[in-house]
């Protein structure tokens, strides 16, 4: 066989090649195409670009079993959250039609395999390997992570924000994976959900910060409860500071058809607030009446390029709903003085003002009107 020119080789690090779990595979072993061609062309035919994740009989789950069998359950994976929130504003249980073709051009391009956190930036924030094919056990926080959640926990988390300090626990060094755990972004031992406020693996503040006596020694944590002995705050009630809302999700048609999904486009106003509203989903994970409340990015006319009327229920689910800011501080705003800071406060609370008229009905239950002002 001739010498292959220098540009049609494939170079991978010395690390790759020294690590013990997958440094002996060969190329094909995971990308396919024919080993035996002289130029890349050739190589390159009916190769996987993206071999790692193609459910429980894919590549990844020949050594990762018990991974690969709950991913499928994983938010990652089936964006079943996304899904979910479009079917009930379309009055309908699954996606079909007008709606599933616009879910896949502009909301599945976000669906992530086992490479997207392993091995590659994930192909929705850019693409490119993260060192030289090397498998890296923990996700990286900027190339990864923060990569796809970007504009709202990235910018939020870090301080990105013109005016508004980073989270204390970005402060701290600490990275995604210390509260987000393998078990939660992998779905394992969760059930299906409908939303990722669903997971019960998810991390919650008690986890570091228990309801002790301690805990209960500071008086705001004492006196914030119900006759049950249970807080009716959220924790980012008091800990939270402005956060990002949005009006809309910016996707439409070019003239020739193709989709477009476009983040800071000169008219897509985005707007930093603090808002307090009724949690509307209360359950065993979010048992607190009062929590931080971000505006949804949807409106009724969202998909109206790819037909009229497609969301009919959209007054089904609320615009405004259940947050959880990564942009903790130990002292803010409205923890500073209670009566003068955020009792009363009108500004701080979701009120009928807020609301486009689109979204009145649809935010009865979260919205707090002033006669109810605490």
């Amino acid at each position: 066989m001739p010498e292959v020119p220098a540009h049609e080789k494939v170079f991978v690090s010395a690390e790759y090649m020294n690590d013990s779990n997958h440094g002996g595979d060969k190329c094909v072993d995971c990308h396919g195409g024919d080993p035996l061609a002289a130029a890349r062309a050739g190589a390159h035919l009916a190769m996987t670009p993206r071999p790692t994740y193609t459910g429980t009989n894919g590549l990844c789950s020949g050594c990762h079993v018990a991974v690969a069998d709950s991913f499928g359950s994983s938010l990652h994976n089936n964006l079943a959250g996304i899904r979910n929130s479009v079917a009930l504003r379309a009055g309908v249980n699954e996606l079909t039609g007008e709606l599933e073709t616009a879910f896949n051009n502009h909301c599945a391009k976000c669906h992530t395999g086992c490479g997207d956190c392993h091995v590659a930036v994930p192909s929705a924030a850019g693409g490119g390997l993260l060192k030289g094919h090397q498998f890296k056990k923990t996700p990286n926080m900027t190339l990864v992570c923060t990569a796809c959640h970007g504009s709202r926990v990235a910018d939020e988390f870090k301080g990105q924000n013109e005016g508004i300090a980073p989270d204390v626990h970005y402060n701290r060094g600490m990275q995604c994976v210390e509260c987000h755990s393998g078990a939660e972004l992998h779905g394992v031992a969760t059930s299906p959900v409908a939303h990722r406020y669903d997971v019960d693996s998810a991390p919650d503040c008690a986890d570091c910060h228990p309801d002790d006596a301690a805990f209960t020694a500071f008086t705001a944590h004492s006196m914030h409860r119900d006759t049950e002995g249970q807080m009716e705050l959220s924790c980012q009630v008091c800990h939270s500071v402005p956060y990002k809302n949005c009006s809309s999700c910016h996707v439409s048609l070019s003239p020739e058809g193709a989709p477009i999904y476009e983040v800071n486009g000169p008219s897509f106003e985005s707007e930093m607030t603090f808002k307090i509203g009724y949690n509307t989903k209360r359950d065993a994970l979010h048992p607190a009446k009062w929590v931080p409340v971000r505006h949804v990015p949807i409106d009724p006319n969202n998909y109206d390029h790819y037909g009229l009327d497609l969301l009919p229920d959209f007054d089904s689910q609320p615009t405004w709903r259940l947050a959880t800011p990564h942009n903790i501080q130990r002292i803010t705003p409205q923890n500073e003085g209670c009566m003068s800071t955020c009792h009363g406060q009108r500004a701080l609370f979701l009120g009928p003002d807020d609301l486009a008229p689109y979204e009145v009905d649809a935010n009865s239950m979260v919205v707090v009107p002033d006669a109810n002002l605490p």
